[in-house]
């Protein structure tokens, strides 16, 4: 069924941006045509680097600068417009597009035509010159930017406006139904097709060289008002997509601060992010050559198949890559790729599938580019591929097939789109990673990983320079990929039955694990579970993407649910239990906390949205002390703890702040209160524990960014049993790491993967009575039980 509200959204969206690119990128182009032919190669530069540059930088430093915290707001009243703030943001990601166009178009017009015109001056020489040399290549870019912005994922996600490319993840990850996700997508399926009728992807010969007009005879022609007016806009361009995100990322303070921590937290997901892009570059690569390697003999079919092969594949590139990822989803729900799930397959070839456009048409060109004597003679001579390949291909075309490979590998780095619906155990990149972070706001965090991905993009040539040095030193080049390839492997041995290790000499403190639930949205499975929690009667409860609270019996049967009323801006994230053995419901995007009996019936409800005490934003996690008072993390525009009584008043208790220092946090999330009331709250970015006393009074902390015992890769909560032993469930190990009570690692549960026992992306943990301790395996769609061993006699 037709969605008509999101159409039209996503029409004035995706409108917009396409005007604000094409007038940017227009006037960029117009504006160089009048500039000395030495300025030209800058401009011709910062334009291709504000196409190649990862979106999440321009829009981290631009959400730092518009939030209702940042400097816009603090100086400026300007309304919030999210509808309009996302087509200006997704116009400055895309204005590169026409501005390459127009200013290849522009650039070969003749000079005669100019002086044949002598009349003409200002807007007239755009109409009878510019406008007509420009038209033919307009139509096409107009649509490819419109279909591109149409298309357009984490902006509309971040600034929560409601559009058919963030519905069509939304259908399908909440309530996993993929007919609802393309009933409500389908409109943007038909565009790509309309590109494609109208824009021919085959290469084109370049046009012959001609005598081009100085500069100085354009500026002339254009009048001093016009091409000053194009320049203003057309650097201002320059300015805010390529220029200010760089300024804003390198010039802040704490960038620098969490460069290693972002670093030693996210050595797994960089790796994974190298391999999948070399991979992807590769495949396409070569799957292009061979394309373009087909014999000249059956030329007519081969120059066939192949154009059709390159409308497909384009069509692959310009259709919404969560489409992509559907697709590839359910190609491995069937029975006969069950088997092949777990090795990676589904997000590489949703990465091949989607970049093999590039590839193709990259060597289709370095073919048509060929010496054509040498051509004939490869078709009369008895030739193999690779010689064919080596001799002729690689010899002439050499460097414009590695700057294909390149282009690839960058898009491969920072693509999210095609792997969010196709993400496998242990196969998180560097750019989902970033994605999540900029959902919640964690701005420092994520200029930082920035940082790291321009690093990453910078690799390849690093290597390729290496070559030769390695080479004469006689070093063999896998010696310096090792290291990178073992952080990526994340292996480590672990008991079978518990999926646990533990420290020397110390045995497990569990026996074994079980499971509870599966992936599903019927009663008793789960999508995505992000919180847990245990009631006296140790009867578990689980609240899911889907909004709903589901109640298990301890042995694991399910009991009954509820819905959860209003999840449009978001869905629950902590649970917790109060003194009179009431649910309790934390949902942040509402700045709320309810209380339900057992049985799902809504006692009250509390919270009052702003940062004054008292007032909630973004809350996080709960916990109750002996007295009954209920702790609350909150996290986005504050990062503090604050106390409230029983029934929702101010509890006269609020501590921290943003920062890396005691006492502070960057998002503050599980919460867990221990026997004599002192406060452990899993300090996520920080990437540590911090302890306080019950009124706020910071004791101690623990943890440091990295992988190894000890240390701690985005805290997510954490849970005190009597003996004082810390459970910490870490996001970004995707591990359960027990401490003793002197801060001491003593044991490892889980460990990459989607087998018993393993975790991907766990968000909660709760200990019943018994010891037992439940984990919402999110990633896998599951809640684990790890049982624990009881001691002898």
């Amino acid at each position: 069924m037709m969605h008509w509200g999101l159409l039209f959204n996503s029409l004035r969206v995706g409108g917009g941006a396409t005007a604000m690119a094409l007038l940017l990128g227009g006037a960029l182009a117009l504006w160089m045509q009048g500039v000395a032919p030495r300025l030209r190669g800058p401009v011709w530069a910062a334009a291709l680097l504000s196409l190649a540059m990862p979106g999440f930088l321009p829009l981290n430093a631009w959400l730092d600068l518009f939030a209702p915290t940042g400097w816009v707001a603090a100086h400026l009243p300007i309304p919030a417009m999210p509808q309009t703030a996302a087509a200006l943001l997704i116009g400055l990601l895309l204005w590169p597009i026409s501005f390459v166009a127009l200013a290849a178009a522009w650039g070969a017009i003749p000079r005669e035509l100019f002086e044949a015109e002598t009349g003409l001056r200002g807007w007239g020489v755009v109409r009878h010159i510019l406008w007509p040399a420009a038209r033919g290549r307009l139509q096409g870019v107009v649509l490819l930017t419109l279909v591109l912005a149409l298309n357009q994922f984490s902006i509309p996600s971040l600034l929560q406006v409601k559009l058919l490319s963030s519905e069509i993840w939304i259908r399908y990850s909440t309530n996993l139904d993929p007919m609802s996700a393309l009933a409500v997508g389908w409109p943007l399926l038909l565009l790509p097709s309309l590109v494609l009728l109208i824009w021919d992807p085959a290469p084109m010969r370049p046009p012959a060289p001609v005598q081009t007009p100085g500069a100085r005879f354009v500026r002339e022609a254009l009048g001093a008002g016009l091409w000053v007016s194009a320049g203003v806009l057309g650097l201002a361009a320059i300015a805010l997509s390529l220029l200010l995100p760089l300024a804003i990322t390198l010039g802040s303070l704490r960038t620098w601060e969490h460069l290693l921590p972002a670093w030693s937290a996210n050595v797994r997901p960089a790796g994974i992010s190298f391999l999948f892009a070399t991979a992807t570059a590769t495949a396409v690569l070569l799957l292009g050559i061979l394309g373009a390697g087909m014999r000249l003999a059956t030329r007519p079919r081969a120059e066939g198949l192949r154009r059709w092969i390159g409308r497909g594949a384009w069509s692959l590139y310009l259709v919404p890559g969560a489409f992509l990822g559907l697709g590839i989803s359910l190609l491995f729900a069937l029975p006969v790729m069950v088997p092949l799930r777990g090795w990676f397959l589904a997000p590489g070839l949703a990465l091949v599938f989607r970049y093999l456009a590039f590839g193709w048409s990259g060597a289709a060109i370095a073919r048509r580019d060929l010496d054509p004597a040498l051509i004939d003679i490869s078709a009369s001579v008895p030739m193999g591929r690779w010689d064919w390949f080596r001799h002729h291909l690689w010899a002439e075309q050499g460097a414009w097939l590695r700057g294909t490979w390149y282009l690839t590998y960058v898009l491969s780095l920072w693509d999210v789109e095609s792997l969010l619906l196709v993400q496998e155990p242990g196969a998180e990149t560097l750019a989902l990673r970033i994605f999540n972070l900029l959902h919640y706001g964690h701005n420092d965090q994520v200029n930082a990983l920035c940082l790291h991905l321009l690093f990453l993009a910078s690799l390849p040539a690093i290597l390729w320079k290496g070559v030769g040095l390695l080479g004469r030193a006689r070093v063999p080049l896998p010696s310096l990929l090792l290291p990178l390839l073992l952080s990526a492997s994340g292996c480590s041995p672990r008991d079978p039955a518990s999926g646990a290790s533990s420290a020397p000499g110390q045995p497990s403190l569990f026996a074994g694990v079980e499971q509870v639930g599966g992936r599903g949205t019927a009663a008793g499975q789960f999508n995505k579970p992000r919180s847990v929690t245990v009631d006296r009667a140790d009867n578990l409860y689980v609240v899911d993407m889907t909004g709903r609270v589901q109640k298990f019996s301890p042995r694991g049967e399910f009991l009954l649910l509820w819905q959860l009323p209003q999840t449009d801006l978001g869905k629950p994230k902590g649970m917790g239990v109060d003194r009179d053995g009431n649910i309790l419901v934390v949902e942040p995007h509402y700045q709320r906390v309810t209380h339900f009996t057992p049985s799902g019936e809504k006692l009250r409800q509390w919270g009052t949205p702003g940062t004054n005490a008292g007032e909630l934003t973004l809350p996080r996690s709960i916990a109750v002390n002996s007295r009954g008072l209920l702790y609350v993390t909150e996290y986005t525009t504050v990062d503090r703890v604050q106390a409230f009584a029983p029934g929702g008043q101010p509890g006269g208790i609020l501590f921290g702040r943003a920062g890396p220092g005691p006492g502070e946090f960057n998002r503050p999330e599980g919460i867990a209160i221990d026997s004599s009331d002192r406060l452990f709250i899993a300090d996520s970015c920080n990437h540590r524990i911090q302890v306080f006393d019950s009124g706020g009074v910071f004791l101690r902390s623990h943890g440091q960014a990295g992988s190894g015992p000890g240390d701690l890769s985005y805290p997510y909560d954490i849970a005190v049993d009597a003996e004082g032993r810390q459970f910490v469930c870490e996001f970004g190990n995707s591990r359960i790491q027990v401490f003793d009570a002197a801060d001491r690692s003593i044991e490892l549960l889980g460990q990459y993967g989607g087998g018993p026992g393993h975790l991907n992306n766990p968000w909660s943990l709760a200990l019943d009575s018994r010891g037992n301790l439940y984990v919402a395996d999110s990633g896998n769609h599951r809640v684990l039980k790890y049982i624990r061993r009881r001691a002898p006699g």
